[in-house]
């Protein structure tokens, strides 16, 4: 073999040794593992690595799967809850963005926001996280007690608007058409007309007792601005993250309620300590909302405060 005069080389190269194993596959397979996976997101690793070897007619470990997975960036996560979009469901929640855009601080100032909620005595948060030593796992103080159906519980109802909230009213048990009907005149009505004279826009969302024809007739009657909206949209009314800041303020309690009437008060408590800035902040987040709808066509959002 000729020698270079100047560099002294031969001209060909020899593979240095390296550590490690050779890769048992090739880029296409790994690419095919991966696709495997955005198609079937639930599966475990066990049938991800089944369905491999069928295609590479390779004998594969489980944790080849896991590592592959894990240097292309996928973990078990728990999934993201959010309301079942179909397709009528995600144009309309576009339309209804799309035509939104525009909304000028002036009319979202005026719009009365609305809505109920329920809470627990025994609530199943997955962000709670106990402190405790290996062997202290069935202490009392480290169990998070589960009952059927969350045990007992109580629905409250409320209204806020930029500047302001009304009082955090306790209903009655499921709420139908005739409850709604009550509260309407008797909490929301008065709480509008104070504060907004005959200017408030009422925004409500779809439930079988919001758009009954009874309500309905009685909003024409009494001469309410009712907003249209989107069903299956809770990530555009900005007062589901005040039920999300009572439920966490409730999880953060020294002493949690163990009875319907100190979760009553517990909860009427948090709402009435809510600060005005923070509604405030809240009505001004509805463009980020709309635009976050309008980007994604009407699907899900990451719309949080």
């Amino acid at each position: 073999m000729k020698r270079d005069r100047e560099t002294g080389l031969t001209g060909q190269t020899t593979p240095r040794p390296i550590s490690g194993c050779p890769k048992n596959t090739t880029a296409r397979p790994d690419r095919y593992l991966l696709r495997l996976c955005r198609n079937s997101r639930t599966k475990p690793s066990s049938q991800l690595r089944a369905d491999w070897i069928l295609f590479t007619n390779v004998p594969l470990a489980t944790r080849l799967v896991n590592y592959r997975l894990l240097n292309a960036g996928y973990l078990a996560r728990r999934p993201v809850r959010k309301p079942l979009l179909q397709r009528r469901h995600r144009q309309a929640r576009f339309v209804w963005a799309r035509g939104h855009l525009n909304w000028c601080d002036g009319h979202r100032q005026q719009v009365a926001f609305s809505d109920e909620s329920r809470f627990l005595l025994y609530r199943q948060d997955g962000r709670v996280r106990v402190l405790r030593q290996a062997h202290e796992a069935l202490l009392d103080e480290c169990v998070l007690p589960r009952v059927q159906a969350g045990g007992s519980g109580v629905t409250k109802y409320g209204v806020f608007y930029n500047r302001g909230k009304s009082e955090l009213h306790l209903l009655d048990g499921n709420l139908d058409q005739y409850q709604y009907i009550r509260v309407l005149e008797t909490k929301m009505l008065p709480f509008a007309r104070r504060d907004f004279q005959e200017n408030a826009v009422f925004q409500d969302d779809n439930a079988s007792s919001h758009r009954a024809r009874r309500v309905m007739d009685f909003l024409e009657d009494e001469n309410v601005q009712h907003m249209d909206w989107p069903a299956m949209s809770p990530d555009l009314n900005s007062i589901e993250n005040i039920w999300l800041e009572i439920s966490r303020g409730l999880n953060n309690l020294d002493n949690p309620p163990t009875n319907v009437a100190e979760l009553t008060q517990a909860g009427g408590d948090i709402w009435r300590d809510i600060p005005g800035q923070k509604l405030s902040t809240l009505v001004l987040s509805i463009p980020r909302r709309l635009r976050a709808v309008y980007c994604t066509r009407g699907g899900h959002t990451n719309t949080k405060h």
